[in-house]
């Protein structure tokens, strides 16, 4: 039986460093196609006027007011800039804690987060949106160029990243997704209010550092529930299809 621990031990570390390298291949992926994709400058500031437009008749293009707020505060735009900048981090930890924590709720979430980039990535290619801070005559600020020293004329950034894919937005929708999970599966009570406050905090920073717009943060969060809704619907008809060749296969009882 000593002999059996060690086995039990490794095939786990196993386990967790494939789920690892799976979500690390994932964004890897988006991260570096995100930059492969064809060069629609035009098409990407004419859907941001359009989200403008929408925004403005709906009564929520508040973003350069918003950005203002913070901008009379040199901490607090540091601070939403790091928010904005070091989320992914926090994703991976939640994925860690919820790994040990449940390992069937961490197969969901991991699924709605494959299913989400997936999409995302479609919808990237198909309507590409340059983010707030890259339209003139609206008042944005680059806060993260500005005060962060970002500087978007290095080969590295220019090689691996789409600043077209504004919408919808992966911060929001990936830090909602942990907010939520963490709500729903911690027991301490400030572990849940970390949980709540997360997405909130995101939410205000991708506004606030003029790389989205409301409606794109609106698109991640249904993004989210569009991802989780689809992972559930296969998750049910591939129960309900072992079942029944589990039915199917099981022998007769005698009369």
């Amino acid at each position: 039986m000593g002999l059996g621990r060690p086995k039990i031990g490794i095939w786990r570390w196993r386990v967790g460093l494939r789920e690892v390298g799976i979500l690390l291949a994932i964004y890897g992926v988006y991260f570096l196609t995100r930059g492969n994709l064809p060069d629609r400058e035009v098409t990407a500031f004419l859907n941001s006027l359009q989200i403008v437009d929408w925004e403005k008749k709906l009564g929520i293009f508040v973003e350069s007011d918003f950005q203002s707020l913070f901008l009379r505060n040199a901490l607090f735009v540091k601070l939403l800039n790091w928010i904005y900048s070091y989320y992914l981090p926090v994703v991976i930890i939640f994925g860690f804690w919820l790994y040990h924590r449940s390992r069937e709720r961490y197969v969901l979430v991991r699924n709605v987060l494959i299913v989400s980039a997936a999409l995302g990535f479609i919808v990237f290619a198909l309507y590409p949106v340059a983010p707030p801070r890259m339209i003139p005559g609206f008042g944005f600020i680059d806060t993260l160029s500005t005060h962060g020293g970002l500087r978007y004329d290095l080969p590295v950034y220019g090689d691996m990243v789409n600043p077209y894919a504004a919408m919808p937005s992966f911060h929001f929708a990936w830090t909602l997704l942990v907010g939520i999970g963490t709500v729903y599966m911690a027991r301490a009570w400030w572990l849940k209010v970390l949980g709540g406050l997360f997405p909130l905090g995101s939410l205000v920073a991708i506004v606030a550092t003029g790389n989205h717009f409301v409606l794109d943060a609106i698109a991640g969060g249904l993004l989210i529930g569009l991802s989780y809704a689809i992972v559930v619907l296969f998750t049910r008809l591939k129960g309900r299809r072992a079942n029944g060749i589990r039915v199917a296969s099981a022998p007769e009882r005698p009369a």
